[in-house]
């Protein structure tokens, strides 16, 4: 980690926006009327939200700016820290696919890419939503939505099993999100368990079919609504830069995760938390089932809990300390889960 400066932008971005990328751009920007910073929830990139002039009236987009360094470690602490931009090239590939695959809204329609400059233009799909993290803090859980999430994850992972191609964006974005999965996650259970049994762990993954994923399938990336219309389906995901061909049991035990924390929290809690990650499952074996592929559901069951556990610990006991420090009981109630769902000890899916 260097302290020194990072390389600043080297273009204005209205400017590029409005002469060099507007030709290739889906979405006819006549004017950009107002510019904010989108700093919340956002660590990687730079992100803007824009209001702009189309032909059919005023519009909201969002422009990503992938840099050679991580936004949030330089602006706020003043550190350097290098990432590579080209991970939003994974992030185009992966939105892409994800736009045919799963139908209109549920991820952002891309009205730009430009690798050169790594930037990307995307739909607003925040409207008529609330960020899952707020619902959450709000006692929200959204229990009913179990099935959808379950069979789109189902979907994405099923259609793409056995994949050799590798989504990341790069080589060296591959290695650092391994660094991420495999060395940064576990850190809390290596400190509850052992490093033997992370590492017998992890021989399975390695092992295991890959599939393409996500890979940031957190609270902080999904927008719920109350009801689905002709306009927005239930769910909506942005932040993609994640993706890459790894287990798809990391997805579904990422998703999972923050319905069990919430599970401990409560009574009333529990069931609705049980009630998601249940109908989560189901959903996603129906779409392996589909494809012929029920056979390895009982693995990946099996290591959706154990990613699930290393998750959960994560965020008790990991490098970038205890979400829930504030909540002392709540967090041991959520550490000692964790280290049950990786010790198989415990079971949260039929």
């Amino acid at each position: 980690m260097s302290m020194a400066r990072p390389r600043a932008a080297y273009y204005d971005l209205e400017k590029f926006l409005l002469e060099t990328a507007r030709s290739n751009m889906t979405l006819d920007i006549q004017e950009i009327l107002e510019r904010d910073e989108v700093s919340q929830y956002s660590n990687n990139n730079y992100l803007w939200r824009m209001c702009v002039k189309t032909p059919r009236g005023e519009e909201t987009i969002y422009v990503k700016h992938a840099r050679g360094h991580n936004r949030r470690a330089w602006q706020k602490r003043g550190k350097y820290l290098a990432t590579d931009p080209d991970r939003i090239c994974g992030e185009y590939r992966l939105l892409t696919h994800l736009q045919h695959a799963w139908g209109r809204g549920y991820v952002p329609e891309i009205y730009y890419f430009g690798p050169t400059h790594c930037v990307l233009v995307m739909q607003d799909v925040s409207q008529n939503a609330h960020l899952l993290i707020e619902e959450f803090n709000r006692g929200r859980l959204h229990a009913d939505l179990g099935t959808v999430f379950g069979k789109l994850f189902g979907e994405l992972h099923s259609s793409t099993y056995g994949a050799q191609e590798d989504y990341c964006g790069s080589v060296k974005w591959r290695k650092r999100l391994t660094w991420l999965f495999e060395t940064w996650f576990p850190h809390g259970m290596r400190k509850q368990t052992s490093s033997q049994e992370v590492r017998a762990f992890y021989t399975t993954v390695a092992s295991a079919t890959h599939s393409w994923i996500w890979g940031d399938a957190v609270h902080r990336n999904i927008f719920v609504r109350t009801e689905r219309t002709r306009a927005w389906p239930r769910v909506s995901m942005v932040d993609f830069d994640h993706a890459r061909t790894y287990d798809p049991a990391l997805d579904n035990g990422m998703l999972l995760a923050h319905w069990a924390w919430m599970s401990v929290k409560s009574p009333k809690f529990q069931k609705e938390s049980v009630k998601f990650i249940r109908d989560f499952w189901n959903a996603y074996a129906r779409e392996f089932q589909k494809r012929k592929l029920g056979g390895e559901l009982p693995v990946l069951r099996n290591r959706t809990q154990k990613w699930m556990g290393i998750y959960l610990v994560s965020r008790t006991d990991g490098r970038s300390g205890s979400y829930f420090k504030d909540f002392p009981a709540w967090e041991k109630r959520i550490r000692h889960l964790g280290v049950e769902l990786f010790r198989e000890k415990t079971s949260l899916l039929r």
